[in-house]
């Protein structure tokens, strides 16, 4: 599995992002697209990492054959509560949407949408006044990310596979290229 971390806030506890490189569907993911979906009889918690673990619900109570980690539902707060094996809390909206991290040794992130038409937006905030901004395509990919001091800009080649990441500070860009050699490294349709 290979990762990136494309950003790091200033503290111990606060806001980083980073991505996950799916080599079955060719997509960089990034650790704030997990999500749950419904599916008949059971409960899939996607990850920020691409990874997937049905539950499935037998008098109140969600069960998985293949993780370790905790997912229940709160009726009174209308929403889902994952936790993980490293200890973190993950927070759903009633549709499955990722609305908190409360990670295990302090440090809260809290996600706000705005849907678009060929994009998704997201504000991550922290109790340090972090605000991050992630744009999404469909298919959970970065197209942008910017914070008070950095501006990231994620191009894609005509398949779908990321191609560019460029950074800029406002005085430096960096940028780095993503070539795709392998036909193993091809999207499996």
């Amino acid at each position: 599995m290979q990762q990136e971390i494309d950003f790091t806030a200033g503290g111990a506890h606060s806001i980083k992002v980073f991505r996950t490189y799916n080599s079955l569907n060719g997509t960089w993911v990034h650790n704030f697209s997990s999500r749950l979906d419904f599916a008949s009889g059971s409960v899939v918690v996607i990850k920020g990492d691409s990874g997937a673990s049905a539950y499935t619900e037998k008098s109140g109570v969600y069960t998985s054959v293949s993780d370790i980690g905790k997912l229940s539902y709160d009726g009174v707060n209308s929403q889902w509560i994952y936790n993980s094996v490293d200890r973190s809390t993950y927070f759903y909206s009633a549709i499955g949407k990722l609305i908190k991290i409360s990670n295990p040794d302090g440090g809260n992130v809290t996600l706000n949408y705005v849907v678009g038409s060929s994009s998704t937006r997201i504000q991550l905030s922290d109790e340090y006044e972090n605000i991050v901004e992630l744009e999404e395509d469909s298919r959970h990919q970065l197209l942008s990310m910017k914070s008070k001091d950095l501006m990231v800009n994620y191009t894609y080649n005509s398949s779908g596979m990321l191609s560019r990441v460029a950074k800029s500070n406002g005085s430096v860009e960096m940028v780095r290229s993503y070539k795709y050699e392998s036909p193993r490294d091809a999207p499996i349709n």
